[in-house]
Parts: C-alpha cells; sequence; structure tokens
C-alpha cells in the first residue's frame, strides 16, 4: 500500500478520445480542456486513442454533413480496442455511447458545457428538442459523468445520474505558464498603447460571449478616464459586428482589435494589461483561470454560469454595459482593490485550479471507471 499522502499512479490505461470537429475552425486554434488534461495524461503514462467526428464537406448541410462524418469515422472506432471511452460533446458523447456499449467498456460523459444554452445563441442549427434531449439522457448512459461545474453537477443529479458516478472537475490554468510578471511595456508601444491603462479580453469572438456589453461600457470608461483602452484578441463569427459597432461609437482609438494571436504569446499579452474582463461567466471559460493565474483583476457578469469561485477572487458586475463600465472604473480608481483581487485570485489558482493537480483528479475519475466495470464483469 502507498505511504499516505503519495501519489500512487494507477494501471496506464488505453483512452479512446471522441470528439467533433468544430465547423468553425477558428475554435480549434484555442488549447480546450481536452488538450490539457489529455496531454498531461499522456505525460502520466496512459495512451490516448482520439477518433474526431468531422463533418463531410458533401453535403453542406450541417443536418447531412455530420451523419456522413459519423459514418466515417466508425472504421477508426471499430479497428480501436481501448479500456474506456471518454466524450464531450453531444454528438460525441451518442457515438461514444453506442461504441462503448458494443465493446463492454465503460462511457465517461465530460459534461463541459450547458449545450442547449449554445444552441440557442450560436449553433441554430441544431434541433433544441433532440438538444435538451440527449443532454439529460447522456449522463444517466454514462458509467461515469465528470461536471465542469455545479451548475452542471446539480443537473446530472436531477436527470436521474446517481452520486456515486458523479465527479466534479472544473477548468483551470497552467500556472507555470501564466504566472505574475512585470508589465510588457514593449508590447503596448508596438500597438500605440505606451502610458495607458489597459483593459483585456482573450478568447472567442462570438455571439454567446456577448462582448458587445463590453464595448459599449467603454464610452463611460473613456469619458472618466480618458486614458484608458480595451484590447480584444480573438477572432470569431461577430467580429467585423465589433469592429463596426466600436466605429459607430467613436471609440476606434480606445479599442484595438488584435485578432488571433498564438497561445504562447497569451500570457505576455495578461501581463500588458491592468484589467481583464469575460463578459460571459462560465467556469468553461478557460481564460478566467489564466487571467487570474497572472494576479490580474478579472471582471465577471454575476449571470449564465455558477463559477463555484471562493469569495474575493473575481469582481462580479450587473451583466450590461453599465454593470461593466461601473467594474472597470472602480477598479480604475481604486488600484489597491485590482491588487486585492489580482493576489487572491493567483493563490486561488494554485490551490485549486491548477491543470497538473486536474489532471491527477481526472485520472483517478477514469479510472475508477474502469474499476467498477471490471468489478461487475468479475
Amino acid at each position: 500500500m502507498a505511504a499516505e499522502g503519495r501519489y500512487a499512479p494507477p494501471i496506464p490505461m488505453k483512452i479512446c478520445r471522441v470528439s467533433v470537429a468544430p465547423i468553425t475552425r477558428i475554435f480549434e486554434k484555442f488549447p480546450q480542456r481536452d488538450f490539457h488534461l489529455f496531454s498531461r495524461l499522456e505525460k502520466l503514462g496512459h495512451q490516448v486513442l482520439q477518433v474526431k467526428i468531422s463533418p463531410s464537406s458533401r453535403p453542406r448541410s450541417p443536418y447531412l454533413s455530420y451523419p456522413m462524418g459519423v459514418l466515417q469515422a466508425i472504421p477508426q472506432l471499430t479497428s480501436v480496442e481501448p479500456d474506456l471511452i471518454v466524450a464531450d460533446s453531444i454528438e460525441a458523447g451518442v457515438v461514444a455511447s453506442i461504441a462503448a456499449l458494443a465493446k463492454r467498456i465503460p462511457f465517461v460523459f465530460d459534461f463541459r458545457d450547458n449545450y442547449s444554452f449554445l444552441r440557442r445563441r450560436d449553433y441554430g442549427y441544431r434541433n433544441l428538442g433532440t438538444v435538451r434531449l440527449l443532454e439529460r439522457l447522456l449522463p444517466r448512459l454514462a458509467d461515469q459523468v465528470i461536471a465542469v461545474d455545479d451548475l452542471r453537477r446539480r443537473f446530472c443529479l436531477e436527470a436521474g445520474v446517481k452520486t456515486d458516478r458523479l465527479r466534479l472537475i472544473s477548468n483551470g490554468a497552467d500556472s507555470d505558464l501564466f504566472r505574475p510578471g512585470a508589465k510588457d511595456l514593449g508590447l503596448l508601444a508596438e500597438w500605440g498603447l505606451a502610458g495607458r491603462r489597459v483593459i483585456l479580453y482573450s478568447g472567442k469572438v462570438n455571439r454567446s460571449f456577448d462582448l458587445q456589453n463590453v464595448i459599449e461600457a467603454m464610452q463611460e470608461v473613456v469619458r472618466r478616464h480618458p486614458d484608458a483602452s480595451l484590447v480584444v484578441v480573438g477572432d470569431g463569427t461577430v467580429l467585423r459586428h465589433l469592429q463596426d459597432l466600436s466605429a459607430s461609437l467613436d471609440l476606434a482609438k480606445h479599442v484595438v482589435f488584435a485578432g488571433y494571436r498564438p497561445y504562447a504569446e497569451i500570457p505576455r499579452l495578461i501581463l500588458a494589461s491592468d484589467i481583464c474582463v469575460y463578459p460571459l461567466r462560465s467556469v468553461a471559460a478557460l481564460s478566467i483561470f489564466e487571467y487570474m493565474a497572472c494576479g490580474k483583476p478579472v471582471i465577471v457578469p454575476n449571470a449564465d454560469y455558477d463559477l463555484s469561485l471562493p469569495e474575493g477572487c473575481c469582481l462580479a458586475v450587473q451583466k450590461s454595459p453599465d454593470g461593466f463600465a461601473e467594474g472597470i472604473t472602480r477598479i480604475l480608481g481604486d488600484p489597491t482593490l485590482g491588487s486585492r483581487l489580482g493576489t487572491r485570485a493567483r493563490e486561488v489558482v494554485e490551490q485549486r485550479f491548477n491543470w497538473d493537480q486536474l489532471a491527477l483528479a481526472y485520472e483517478a475519475a477514469l479510472n475508477d471507471a474502469v474499476k467498477d466495470r471490471t468489478s461487475l464483469t468479475a
């Protein structure tokens, strides 16, 4: 038996991960939860087999292209013999549950998003009724459900998932890559922002993120703090709309659209900022944890998802332009508050939301799913 307090690694597992390639390729440019967790599982000695369902280029209708993509993925699934199958989306979950049943191995559903919420905001081609049905059915079919936040955990319990088949494993940040440091004055000079106080958003630029609230808030922020500027890092479906909105509000000199930046540059961008914002309050948002890991004050709305974070990590504001303007001007006017929020945020990431620690919890959940299935069939 391992000594108390020491990590006893489980037997190496062969993990099959089924995923769905997004129609909008910009999503693939941002490392997501699966990248951070599964790359660490591989370093821990486990084999990860990736099966990706890619929409067929013919026909173009998503109603048909995704089913065609599923058919094309079947040979990959039949040729592998994993210890378990993991999926983290509705479409992938359906395929993974059927494959796991056929192979008589555990199916683990990583419940990382509110799929019906995303359907309403960004994915109009999906049938909402079907999404809602599968959103409740897949957790019940899974041998193990890993919920990304307490809201998803409670949803699963209400759907009938037993407590012993449910784990809560949040998202997090790489606290070595994202860490406090000196403000990058050279980067600010490149963008003509030397001497300015910078508010940063980094992430997808899609409708569901409600970035227009932050841009409209900058009108009041600039009125009270003329040296303030917003930098939007990322790309997406509403980028042109937001650029037009910024110009119509006469904010062109105070809003910089930096576009897509390689992931390795994101820590430098965060360190160049004074305040970070994320207009969608979501524990699924990795940027929130990366801001926190860099010791920056973070502003989020007091709506949408349940962040399940300790008090004092972020400043929650009303989800509106007035709400964001109030939060931003409050921190700009009170540097002590910003410093206090940033220090507490860094502490929390180190203690609870470090990817290395979260990967060990994820490994334990997958290992338990394999052991439970083995005990049932023994």
